[in-house]
């Protein structure tokens, strides 16, 4: 007889295996899902019970070994797209290559890893990019190795077929210039397919530098998307490692925020607009002269203009005291104020338009959101709110800023400050619906969820998000109702409308993957 209930003890014991063996970070309120997957496993293997199952998986030896391989497939995310992260290629474009082509002129040899890379689509983004930026690409020893502990998605990047949904948000030339698109899907072309190099590499277990890996000697390493899903122990220990596989000159690229509150004192930061590099650095820590010396012989310098606010604070709850903030309007771009009073504060309001504030305001935090500099993000709207307290978009961006950052109570109180100047607001709603998901209350999430289909009945994500909440609560009827749903919303667009929902893929084109996927249920 089948074990049917995975208890809270023997749940933590396997949720701790498999950060040990994997680093990978499950969550408590994804036990569900974890005891189908364990369940799904056990079943196929006949063992008795989950606890048995569980013994199997701490066994070192071949058959465990195999069984771990399926597991992780079943485990890890397999989302990615071409070019993610439009601003972190655009650094790679007109910084961090054109310096790796300077560094290694003489030798023609150019080294990069993209680690956790799914299935492919960033090493193969990697490999078009240096097409495009080394003219005699041909004289030059590229390696591109990719990456990753799930051997299904190695098997779909060695094939290099996707679908149309790795391509959302990318230039439509990129589809047309290196791909081919046949009844299987498009298809990669032959000469940059032949740029990427894959391995089965488990990045927190396996060791490197190994003699029997590639992992050595980089120029440049991408681990973007991937510490998201692993404890933080996990993550210093493969940070520790890629230090090692750095050459002293090379680069380490990581998602926004990844490794913040990590021990790096190996890498020294050099911040740009749109995003963080880290170099290894040879002392484990140098003067802030040193590193600002070092890091300007290989980056332009970028400057900024500052208003300093002082002595000024209040008392509104979730609002830390005012520093500085930035500000790149003509108006103020070669001047620079301080303000140590209230009363100054006042008076320079007044100087200028307040309508060009209460914008540069929220043009300026939207900057800095997007690169997850928070707390400056917050120091403008903290302004714009104590000027304009009825600014529904400053209450909309606090309220994102405290769901990235996990602190879901105080984003639920901005929400509803937000509803309360516009109670018809469905993105709103939507961000009240990812919340309510992310604390595992479902049922909230579908309220919310139905109420932007009540207010908007023609926008498509509210179907697809339900649809999935219902997978996942083993609804499939209900499930199938939604996309049935968003299939007949669809058909009312004219055939050729982006839809962003879906990385801007024709109406015409989800139609046909919604009607396939219809059609197998």
């Amino acid at each position: 007889m089948l074990e049917q209930n995975l208890s809270l003890e023997l749940q933590q014991k396997f949720i701790n295996l498999i950060a040990q063996y994997t680093g990978l970070k499950i969550r408590k309120v994804d036990g569900d899902i974890l005891q189908q997957k364990l369940s799904l496993r056990n079943k196929e293997l006949k063992f008795n019970s989950l606890e048995q199952y569980y013994q199997f998986l701490t066994l070192n030896h071949l058959d465990s070994q195999k069984e771990w391989k399926i597991l992780v497939s079943l485990l890890t995310n397999l989302e990615s797209y071409f070019f993610r992260d439009k601003g972190q290629f655009s650094l790679l474009e007109k910084v961090i290559f054109p310096q790796l082509i300077s560094n290694n002129q003489t030798q023609k040899t150019i080294r990069i890893c993209s680690a956790g890379c799914s299935t492919g689509e960033e090493p193969y983004s990697l490999a078009i990019l240096a097409k495009k930026v080394i003219p005699d690409l041909e004289n030059w020893n590229l390696t591109i190795l990719g990456v990753d502990i799930n051997q299904e998605a190695l098997k779909k990047a060695k094939k290099g077929v996707y679908s149309s949904w790795s391509f959302r948000n990318v230039d439509p030339e990129i589809q047309q210039n290196y791909f081919q698109e046949t009844r299987e899907g498009y298809h990669l072309l032959e000469d940059i397919r032949e740029m990427v190099q894959f391995e089965n590499l488990n990045l927190v277990n396996s060791d490197f530098p190994n003699i029997n890996l590639e992992m050595k000697n980089f120029d440049l390493i991408l681990c973007r998307n991937v510490f998201i899903y692993f404890d933080q122990s996990a993550v210093q220990k493969v940070i520790n490692k890629f230090y090692k596989i750095l050459k002293k000159s090379g680069y380490l690229l990581t998602g926004h925020a990844e490794i913040s509150g990590l021990n790096l004192d190996n890498f020294q930061s050099q911040i740009f607009p749109q995003s963080i590099i880290y170099q290894p650095q040879e002392k484990a820590k140098k003067s802030t002269k040193t590193q600002q010396k070092s890091n300007s012989q290989n980056f332009p310098n970028f400057k900024t203009k500052s208003l300093s606010y002082n002595s000024y604070s209040n008392n509104k709850k979730f609002r830390p005291s005012i520093k500085a903030f930035e500000t790149s309007n003509n108006y103020h771009q070669n001047h620079k104020y301080l303000i140590t009073s209230s009363t100054q504060k006042k008076d320079f309001l007044k100087e200028i338009k307040p309508q060009l504030i209460e914008e540069e305001l929220i043009e300026n935090a939207q900057q800095y959101i997007k690169q997850k500099s928070y707390n400056l993000a917050i120091e403008q709207l903290q302004i714009l709110l104590d000027q304009w307290p009825k600014n529904f978009e400053g209450y909309y961006l606090m309220a994102q800023i405290y769901a990235n950052t996990g602190k879901y109570q105080q984003a639920i109180e901005y929400s509803h400050q937000a509803l309360e100047i516009d109670p018809l607001n469905v993105q709103v709603y939507y961000l009240l619906s990812q919340i309510s998901e992310e604390e595992g209350n479902l049922e909230n999430a579908k309220t919310f969820l139905k109420k932007i289909i009540y207010l908007k009945p023609n926008i498509l994500f509210p179907y697809f998000e339900l649809s999935n909440i219902y997978q996942q609560e083993q609804d499939f009827p209900r499930s199938l109702k939604m996309q049935k749903a968003a299939l007949k919303t669809l058909k009312k667009f004219p055939p050729h409308t982006l839809i962003p929902e879906r990385g801007n893929i024709t109406a015409v084109e989800l139609i046909s993957e919604l009607e396939k996927t219809l059609n197998q249920e």
